[in-house]
């Protein structure tokens, strides 16, 4: 296996496989990669239909800050700027607190 193989498979089992997904995400949504680790999480999602999504997550006791982002953009209309899909607080598995989904 080539280095390029090695890292992939590396990458999937260390890093995609460990994320739980909330119950009623896990249904609609596979993860396709990690965009972003840190104090926020962000992740890369495909729905069933191939459509492209992005989970953003951050430790619980700082719901404000994702809850405020998306109530505002729930607020915008405008074809430049994602549309929020859901927001949910779940304190299971690999996605510790509030998230937003959005398509690209």
């Amino acid at each position: 296996m080539g280095e390029r193989e090695q890292f992939l498979k590396e990458y999937q089992e260390q890093v995609l496989d460990t994320l739980t997904l909330p119950p009623e995400w896990s249904v609609r949504y596979t993860v396709q990669s990690c965009l972003k680790d840190g104090e926020r999480q962000v992740y890369l999602l495909r729905d069933q239909a191939g459509q492209q999504a992005v989970l953003k997550t951050q430790p619980a006791g700082r719901e404000d800050t994702l809850r405020q982002e998306y109530d505002l953009l729930r607020e915008l209309h405008h074809r430049q700027i994602p549309r929020p899909l859901d927001y949910l607080e779940w304190e299971g598995g690999g996605v510790p607190g509030p998230g937003i989904c959005r398509r690209n």
